[in-house]
């Protein structure tokens, strides 16, 4: 079971497609993950979050979100290895 206490995170970025692929990698290996989505535009900021005091506009939606994989720290070397 994966804590907080006991995994470490081995991909962060904001590519959908590569987190889907390394997701698959990690499944066929049958490695127990978690993924920690941050979306940027509900961050609190000033009187609400950005996006309902600056709005969306100009915003590239595919930077919108940060996704963030965490495996147990005993398999961090091995999955590293494997998605390169």
């Amino acid at each position: 079971m994966l804590m907080l206490w006991n995994c470490q995170s081995v991909w962060i970025g904001t590519d959908l497609q590569r987190m889907n692929q390394v997701r698959d990698v990690l499944r066929a290996a049958k490695i127990l993950h978690k993924v920690k989505v941050k979306n940027h535009l509900s961050q609190w900021g000033g009187r609400g979050t950005l996006r309902s005091s600056f709005g969306s506009l100009g915003n590239s939606m595919d930077q919108a979100y940060t996704y963030e994989i965490f495996v147990h720290k005993k398999y961090v070397v091995y999955v590293q290895k494997l998605i390169g």
